[in-house]
Formats: C-alpha cells, structure tokens, sequence
C-alpha cells in the first residue's frame, strides 16, 4: 500500500533492503535488528528514506540517506505528522541533522523538544582494564525473570526517562532469555549485581541494558560486565556497539576505557509538552 509517496508495510518481514543502511549500519543498529523482525509499521521509498515504528511505548525510528532531497523530506514530515504525531505521545530516534531540516520545512515540528541526546559507539580493539572487581558473568536463567523484570524498569525509568509496566519489562526479559542474550554479573558472593545483554544482527554485535543496581555502583561491575560481553562479540568476529546517553559523561569515560569509540550521535524528541 502507498501513502504519502512511501510504501506502508504493516506487521511483516524483510520488506526493507538493509544495503540501504550499511554507512549508517552502527548508529542505525537498532533501526536494523526491528524493521525486519518486529515492525509495527514500515514506510519507505526503498532507496533514501525509512520510517519504522515496533510499537507502543517505543519511539520511532526515522532515517534518511545521504542524497535525501527536499521531496523525500517532505514525504517524512506528512507521514510522521499524520501516523506518529507527537500529539499522541509519539516519540523519535533521528539524526539531529533530520530533525533541523524537518523543523525546517513544516512548521508542525518547530516544537519538537529534545529529550534525550544519544551517542552511538563501537570498539574495534579491546582494552585490557586494570582495576580488577570480584565475582564474574554468567547468563540469566527462567528464575531470574523477576528481578531482571525490576531491574529493566529501573533502567527504563532512569536511562530512557520512560515509565514501563512491569508486564512489558517481564514480557521483554523473558524473551531475551530465551533467546540467550540476558547475563548477569556476581559478586563474590554470588549476588546479581549488574546486567547487560548481547543482540546480533547481522556481522554488528550491541550491548545494551547496562544496569547496575544503587547500592553496588562505582565498583567496577558494569566495567567488567560490558567488557567481557564485548570480548565475547570480537571472538565471534562481530563488531560490538551501543548506545549511551551524552548526558552522562561518566558512563562514556567507562566505555572508551573498554575501547569503545563514538561514531555518531542521534536525537529521542517528544511534543514540547511531553513530559520527559
């Protein structure tokens, strides 16, 4: 189906061409992993645009190519306003660049509200980390689900500024679980005291949900955490990414420690009067 000279694509799979995305493949990796996976919808035009949206409560994805023209961009602008309005409690992952250029052309978006400013990394060589910590990995298991459940709303309410019900973070861990990508680390006395996951898509590696629980924080554990999943996506000759927050400057210190080096940045922007 067309609308607004884009092609809809509504629950289906591999409907998108990710050549399309390979420049962009680090800072779009999560655009790549649900467009073709689990798509609410999908527009696009198939060669300079792409609007993906997996569903409620998460933002929609926005990406347009290099060579992008002033038709396309107004092609994305008619569909977010009609399809996503911020109005709705629609949220966007773009380009700051995008988003300029939509303020720019349509007068709808001059109140769009930057909400959170991401930073996409990636690490080519792994560093070795001097101060040591104690305990180690090991993957989540079924039993785990309830904290890990408690633990991913925490680190939606603190890192993502979102409020998520508990049964979509037990729906969420459960399936990373099941699909191997949950790991917790222990401390010496076989406490959880942090969590993070590995998703693979494709030759691209990404670590995501870092969370440390309060009362264990600056011991070192997300280090160490973060690094060994890291080893284990270079010895399967992946790269490994993430996401982090710029606002946060002490988590980007831990990860270039790691090795991990920026290489692009992307807007989360609401309504102005969408509170963060």
């Amino acid at each position: 189906m067309e609308k607004y000279g884009l092609q809809l694509f509504e629950r289906q799979e591999d409907v998108v061409d990710l050549r399309l995305l390979e420049e962009d493949a680090v800072t779009f990796t999560v655009l790549r992993s649900i467009v073709n996976t689990r798509s609410e919808k999908v527009f696009t035009d198939g060669r300079e645009a792409i609007i993906c949206h997996s569903g409620s409560p998460w933002p929609v994805w926005i990406w347009c190519g290099p060579s992008a023209c002033e038709a396309t961009f107004q092609k994305v602008a008619d569909c977010l306003r009609s399809e996503f309005p911020t109005e709705r409690g629609y949220r966007y992952n773009l380009r700051p660049e995008l988003l300029e250029k939509l303020k720019e052309i349509d007068p709808a978006f001059q109140n769009l509200r930057v909400e959170m400013r991401l930073r996409s990394f990636q690490c080519r060589r792994l560093l070795t980390i001097e101060k040591p910590c104690d305990g180690g990995l090991r993957p989540a298991t079924e039993k785990d689900i309830p904290l890990a459940a408690r633990w991913k709303q925490d680190f939606s309410r603190e890192a993502e500024r979102q409020e998520l019900p508990l049964e979509i973070c037990e729906k969420r861990v459960r399936e990373q679980i099941e699909a191997h990508e949950l790991h917790f680390w222990e401390n010496g006395r076989r406490e959880p005291v942090a969590m993070a996951t590995r998703g693979d898509e494709g030759e691209i590696g990404k670590v995501a949900l870092v969370y440390t629980r309060p009362e264990a924080r600056r011991q070192g554990y997300a280090l160490h955490l973060v690094h060994r999943i890291t080893e284990s996506i270079l010895s399967d000759g992946k790269r490994p990414v993430l996401y982090t927050d710029a606002d946060y400057p002490a988590s980007n210190a831990c990860y270039r420690k790691i090795g991990y080096r920026e290489v692009g940045s992307l807007y989360t922007v609401c309504g102005a009067g969408e509170e963060p």
